[in-house]
C-alpha cells in the first residue's frame, strides 16, 4: 500500500474513532443528567396515565361516576409513580 493511501486509510480511521468517542461522551452525559432522566420518566408516566384513561373512556361508555372513578384511580397511580421518581431521585 503506498503512503497516501495509508495517510488516507488511517484518517479515516481516526474520524471514526472521534465520532464514536464523541457520541460515547454525549450517552455519558445523558445518563449522568439525573434531573432530565426524573422529567422524562414523569413525562413518560403522564402520557402512559393518558393512553389508560383515554382507553378506560373508551370502554366505559358514557356513565360519568365510571369515568370519574377511572379518573381518580389514573390520578392516584400517576401520583405514585410521580412520587417513586422523586424518591428515587433523592436517593441517587
Amino acid at each position: 500500500m503506498s503512503d497516501a493511501l495509508e495517510a488516507r486509510a488511517l484518517r479515516a480511521e481516526i474520524e471514526q474513532t472521534r465520532t464514536e468517542l464523541g457520541q460515547t461522551v454525549e450517552a455519558l452525559a445523558a445518563r449522568m443528567d439525573v434531573r432530565e432522566r426524573a422529567r422524562q420518566a414523569a413525562r413518560d408516566a403522564a402520557q402512559r396515565a393518558r393512553l389508560q384513561l383515554e382507553l378506560a373512556g373508551r370502554s366505559v361508555g358514557r356513565s360519568p361516576v365510571r369515568a370519574a372513578l377511572l379518573a381518580g384511580a389514573a390520578a392516584g397511580l400517576l401520583a405514585m409513580l410521580i412520587a417513586r421518581v422523586v424518591q428515587g431521585r433523592r436517593s441517587s
